[in-house]
């Protein structure tokens, strides 16, 4: 494990493989760590160099104790990855992970290579089922601050994110040893996100994936992000909201398709 300091804060990371192209960067979602990506993560560093990230109170980083948010986690992933990454990456994330992937990916388009986001919400208006709006109501919040405590609780929680496997109880320990401040900003940001003009800002070719089953964001969400994105594939898995668990093989199939696409690495 490696670690990265930004603003007085750690971020613990995992680097595997090697190579000499860009490094593939992955981001995991709300309420999990990195080891959200431990079926793909060994696969892919057969051809890459790979690092994966726990955002900050998340996983073994800094446990702040106070409000980051999603812009919080965006300026700490940009700053990762000029100081750890290098001039170039292919970016990959998931859920709230995509959504700061695509933060990063409009204000730092130099760094992207290539982006892949994987169920990414884009606007909360209407990508949101009514469960995840419910639990951010004020009167709600202490009382689900208090609950992330409880096994039973996050399991319910968690019971929408997959369709073809239960969440690893690993990434249910995680949920419940996260940051519970920083959860709670994070849902709150992610109450009212809206990426639409983030997605039309990006230049580099973006891999878009959606799932037909998935629970926690809206599938139609997918189409959003489509129209708004300048040059962009789109792949849809028969599965849950989370391909990497729910359909490793597939999703490791079009992932490697797409960065193999770049070709030889020339810096710009």
């Amino acid at each position: 494990m490696g670690t990265f300091s930004w603003q007085g804060h750690r971020l613990a990371y995992d680097e595997l493989g090697g190579g000499g192209g860009p490094p593939v960067v992955l981001l995991h979602g709300f309420a999990v760590c990195r080891r959200f990506w431990d079926e793909v993560a060994p696969a892919i560093a057969a051809h890459h160099r790979v690092l994966v990230v726990d955002w900050v109170g998340y996983g073994t980083s800094s446990r702040p104790g106070r409000r980051l948010g999603l812009t919080g986690h965006a300026a700490a992933a940009g700053a990762f990855l000029t100081g750890v990454a290098g001039p170039r990456c292919f970016l990959v994330g998931h859920s709230m992970g995509a959504s700061i992937a695509a933060l990063v990916a409009a204000a730092r388009p130099e760094q992207i290579e290539r982006l892949v986001l994987c169920n990414p919400l884009v606007r909360a208006a209407d990508g949101l089922y009514p469960r995840s709006k419910r639990l951010t109501r004020p009167w709600l919040r202490p009382i689900v601050k208090r609950l992330m405590g409880l096994r039973p609780f996050v399991q319910w929680l968690a019971s929408s994110s997959t369709y073809a496997t239960p969440l690893p109880e690993a990434l249910i320990d995680a949920a419940m040893e996260a940051d519970r401040e920083v959860l709670l900003s994070d849902a709150l940001d992610l109450a009212r996100l809206d990426l639409v003009a983030d997605l039309a800002r990006l230049s580099m070719p973006v891999l878009l994936f959606g799932s037909d089953r998935d629970a926690v964001v809206r599938p139609r969400q997918t189409d959003l992000a489509a129209a708004q994105i300048k040059d962009v594939t789109v792949h849809r898995f028969s599965c849950g909201h989370c391909p990497p668990l729910e359909s490793p093989r597939d999703f490791l199939a079009q992932l490697e398709g797409f960065l193999a696409a770049a070709g030889p690495h020339t810096v710009a």
